[in-house]
């Protein structure tokens, strides 16, 4: 028993000094590990993105956008606004008034079967007076978001390329969320 014992001791020690790890120098080590894959960046490196707030002084709703997308020329009727982002991301956020006096779920039906139309739908959402809009277009992803309150439309769409999924998709949640109607009179 003993003599078992002590050959399975020297067999365990043999196949560590054996393995590849083991054979390589502590510098040799280091550098495998510094050449292995890098997880991509967690969400919470990504919650540290900047957000300033963008308020429409036509409309009057608001919207927090990262600080690092850049103001493009703004519609002459004062509606909105588009914003710019790294890496070919845009953000396009609106007011209007509702003058064809249309429902949340009419609006909401027509916007899925355009964006069915010229892509994939792969989440959709409508309760009261909101609808939410994802998916694929080409080699990009679509959000949309779209709230009537007071007789106004207040609407936000952000697009970038699929290849930035994993960078902008926090970061839409979270414009997403912001989005604020103006307050009624």
């Amino acid at each position: 028993m003993r003599i078992n014992s002590v050959v399975l001791i020297i067999v365990s020690v043999a196949t560590l000094a054996c393995s590849p790890a083991a054979s390589r120098s502590p510098v040799a080590q280091a550098q495998a590990a510094e050449t292995a894959p890098t997880p991509p960046p967690s969400s919470k490196k990504q919650a540290s993105v900047e957000m300033v707030s963008y308020t429409n002084g036509r409309f009057g709703f608001s919207v927090q956008r990262p600080k690092n997308f850049k103001p493009l020329r703004s519609p002459d009727n004062g509606g909105g606004q588009a914003f710019a982002g790294p890496g070919g991301a845009e953000l396009r956020v609106w007011g209007s008034y509702n003058s064809l006096d249309q429902t949340v779920e009419q609006a909401y039906s027509e916007a899925k079967a355009t964006r069915a139309r010229s892509g994939e739908v792969t989440y959709a959402a409508q309760k009261d007076n909101w609808y939410v809009l994802s998916g694929f277009e080409g080699d990009g992803v679509f959000y949309e978001k779209f709230i009537l309150a007071d007789g106004q439309i207040t609407g936000l769409e952000m697009t970038y390329p699929r290849s930035k999924k994993a960078t902008y998709d926090p970061i839409v949640g979270r414009v997403a969320k912001s989005l604020t109607p103006p307050r009624g009179e």
